[in-house]
């Protein structure tokens, strides 16, 4: 299985056309190509792909905080906080996220279909009804519709769930997809802890491997993208281009992410 990298490079993207053939009425005439990812360099992750979910198996496992992987995962989390204004934050558990052998040959077929795959770790943060991974003993889903930590973690990501939240439209800034920052505490943003009396003291955010394939940079809102320009795979939207750790990376097809772990985290 080939290694994970996070660092975003698409140094090989080829001139964009200015044509009527790869135009759109939605997107600016001139798109820019990403050259190189301006973040900071992010950690070379050397972590395996989780095993396909065993039936009746709970979709995730805790990883010690002696285990490689944990220290591995929490190092990239704490490099991605990349936001100056953004207190601190302690990485208390990560799990390994298992996902059924369908939903994983699925996006194994959509990454082989892209000629240059472009796979990388990006976070997502989402709301949380319930205390999944709160600790060990907290580790089945709920029932809550609403809980999209559960939801993700039973079916994986659903294009067609972006939006439908109430107030949520206005930060689908490039269209209806699904989103995620190489940075941790731009993922930070968007994890909500909601339950009342449930209601956890800690943020939980996904980690996730997602096939970006051929990509393309665009710094003005495009509100209504349903799919990438033509010709591409993905959108790295920039809205300020002086703030790196906003960047937002937008995928239009379910199969291209799958979610790898749960970051668990609160102040430290």
């Amino acid at each position: 299985m080939a290694h994970f990298n996070p660092s975003f490079s698409l140094r090989n993207v080829p001139p964009h056309a200015q044509d009527t053939e790869t135009t759109s009425p939605l997107i600016p005439a001139s798109p820019k190509q990403v050259s190189a990812h301006r973040n900071r360099p992010l950690q070379r992750l050397t972590l395996s792909r989780p095993p396909a979910l065993a039936a009746n198996a709970q979709p995730v496992s805790l990883l010690p905080a002696s285990d490689a992987q944990f220290a591995e995962v929490s190092k990239l989390f704490q490099q991605a906080w990349n936001n100056p204004f953004k207190g601190r934050q302690v990485v208390r558990h990560v799990y390994i996220v298992q996902m059924n052998a369908r939903l994983m040959a699925a996006y194994d077929s959509y990454r082989k279909k892209q000629p240059a795959a472009n796979e990388q770790h990006l976070f997502h943060g989402t709301r949380r009804y319930c205390t999944l991974g709160d600790d060990e003993s907290s580790l089945f889903l709920c029932d809550e519709r609403h809980c999209s930590v559960c939801m993700i973690l039973r079916s994986s990501y659903k294009v067609e769930k972006a939006g439908t939240r109430p107030d949520s439209t206005k930060h689908l800034r490039w269209g209806r997809g699904i989103y995620t920052s190489p940075s941790s505490s731009k993922a930070h943003d968007y994890c909500f802890n909601k339950g009342g009396s449930m209601k956890s003291k800690y943020k939980a955010v996904f980690l996730n491997s997602v096939v970006l394939g051929k990509a393309v940079q665009l710094e003005e809102e495009v509100h209504g993208l349903q799919r990438p320009p033509q010709h591409y795979n993905s959108v790295i939207g920039r809205k300020n281009p002086e703030l790196d750790y906003e960047d937002a990376y937008v995928v239009y097809d379910n199969d291209a992410i799958r979610p790898t772990h749960l970051v668990v985290y609160g102040k430290a």
